[in-house]
């Protein structure tokens, strides 16, 4: 009997059947379902983490970051020198946003999901943390990955409470 899977884990290993079999059509929806939404920023990940119950902004290290019960839930985390030399790069184009999942199946699922946004570091091996290319990621997508980062962290209790005041 097989257990029923995480939800971003069955999108994503739906999307990469869809993806994997799709040649140039695949690469057109790809493009289209991008260039329709806009790309996220800072200022949308501040409106989107504060939206959340209980949930507060702070600078650490020079750095934004948001929490809830005071364990952070989305970071701004600059690349340091050992991730990019992991990541074979000389420089870090564009923000990277550190985000809290459900657990490393999640992360990884994502990654495979599409590997042009998220991504991760040996630095975060073992711990339930996905990277995100702030600038290729769409304001809708970056919504639910907040709100996600946002349930993973916070007490049961408040996310309970959460969904049960707001579920559509």
């Amino acid at each position: 009997m097989s257990l029923p899977l995480p939800f971003d884990l069955r999108r994503a290993q739906d999307s990469q059947r869809r993806w994997s079999s799709g040649g140039l059509a695949g690469l057109r929806r790809g493009i289209r379902r991008r260039s329709l939404s806009r790309m996220a920023t800072w200022d949308d990940v501040r409106e989107l983490a504060l939206s959340l119950p209980e949930a507060s902004e702070h600078v650490s290290r020079g750095h934004l970051e948001w929490k809830v019960h005071a364990k952070a839930f989305v970071v701004e985390r600059p690349l340091r020198r050992a991730d990019l030399d992991a990541l074979g790069i000389t420089e870090q184009h564009g923000p990277v946003l550190a985000a809290k999942t459900e657990d490393e199946a999640v992360k990884l699922a994502l990654i495979a999901e599409d590997p042009t946004v998220f991504f991760t570091t040996p630095h975060f091996d073992g711990y339930a943390t996905v990277l995100v290319h702030l600038d290729r990621i769409p304001r809708r997508r970056l919504s639910e990955l907040v709100a996600e980062a946002w349930a993973a962290t916070a007490p049961d209790k408040l996310v309970r409470e959460y969904l049960r005041d707001n579920v559509d």
